[in-house]
C-alpha cells in the first residue's frame, strides 16, 4: 500500500508539471503553440572613427619614416601614401581641419605633385583665410615652380597678416633677389636686418645665383657701413682669391642662415 501511495503521489507530481510546461519546453503562445525561437545575432564589431587629430598625427609618423635615410625609394612611396591616406581620411570627418589640410598640401609639395599642392592650400585659405602660414607656404611652393608673381602676391600678405614674423620677409627678399629685383630684394631685407646685413644677404644670394660681380659690389657697401663685419669680410677674401671656383651655398642653404 506505501508503494502504491508513493507511486499515485510522483505521478501526480509528474502530471502537475507536465501541465505547467509545454512538452517542447518553449513557452507557448495564445494558440497553444510554441513560441518561434529567437536567435541572438552575434555582435558586430564597430568600425570606430578616428579624430581628425589623430589621423593627422598618424601621417606625420609617416611621414618620419619617408624621410629615414635608410629607406629606399619604394618604401618612402610606401610611407608617404599612407600619409596621404591619412590626411585624407581626416579630411573626410572634418573637411575644413586646418592641420589636415596644410599637412596634405606640403606632402603634395614635397611629393612634386605641384597642382595639387596648390589647390590643397588654395583651399586652406579658403576656409582659413586669415592664416599666415598658409599664405608663406603657397608662395614658397610657387617659387619652387619660379612661378614668381604669385609668389610674391602670396608672401607679402603673409608679412602683411603677421609682421612681425621675420621669416616671412626674409624669404620675400630672397625670393625677389632669385627672380632679379635686386632693389626690392635690398628694401625687404633691410627692414628686418639693417643695411650692413641686408648687402651681406643679397651679396650670398647673388653669390648663389652666380652674380659674383654684384655680390662683391654688395659686400663692398656692406663693409663700409660696418668694416668690421667678419662674414662679409671673408666672403669678399674668398671671392678675391678663389674667383668663381668659390664653393657656392644652395638657395635654402641662403635663405635659412639667420646668423
Amino acid at each position: 500500500m506505501d508503494c502504491r501511495r508513493t507511486l499515485v503521489v510522483m505521478l501526480g507530481l509528474l502530471t502537475a508539471g507536465a501541465g505547467c510546461l509545454p512538452s517542447s519546453g518553449l513557452p507557448a503562445t495564445a494558440s497553444g503553440e510554441p513560441a518561434p525561437v529567437v536567435t541572438a545575432k552575434e555582435a558586430e564589431p564597430v568600425k570606430r572613427q578616428l579624430k581628425p587629430s589623430t589621423c593627422v598625427a598618424l601621417g606625420k609618423l609617416s611621414e618620419e619614416a619617408a624621410a629615414d635615410p635608410r629607406c629606399n625609394a619604394t618604401e618612402q612611396e610606401q610611407h608617404r601614401d599612407k600619409a596621404r591616406r591619412a590626411y585624407q581620411q581626416a579630411l573626410q570627418t572634418d573637411p575644413n581641419d586646418l592641420a589636415a589640410l596644410s599637412s596634405l598640401a606640403r606632402l603634395y609639395n614635397t611629393m612634386g605633385e605641384h597642382e595639387r599642392a596648390v589647390t590643397t592650400y588654395t583651399r586652406a585659405i579658403k576656409a582659413h583665410p586669415k592664416q599666415a602660414p598658409l599664405y608663406f607656404d603657397l608662395g614658397m611652393c610657387y617659387a619652387g615652380a619660379k612661378e614668381w608673381e604669385p609668389a610674391f602676391a602670396c608672401l607679402r600678405h603673409a608679412v602683411e597678416l603677421d609682421p612681425e614674423q621675420r621669416r616671412y620677409t626674409r624669404f620675400l627678399g630672397f625670393c625677389l633677389a632669385r627672380a632679379g629685383r635686386y632693389e626690392e630684394s635690398f628694401a625687404a631685407l633691410v627692414k628686418i636686418d639693417g643695411e650692413a646685413k641686408a648687402h651681406y644677404s643679397l651679396a650670398r644670394m647673388l653669390h648663389h645665383m652666380k652674380e659674383d660681380d654684384l655680390c662683391k659690389e654688395h659686400l663692398q657697401m656692406a663693409l663700409r657701413i660696418n668694416p668690421k663685419f667678419v662674414k662679409a669680410q671673408q666672403l669678399l677674401s674668398i671671392l678675391e682669391t678663389a674667383g668663381t671656383d668659390a664653393t657656392r651655398d644652395t638657395a635654402l642653404d641662403v635663405m635659412q642662415d639667420t646668423n
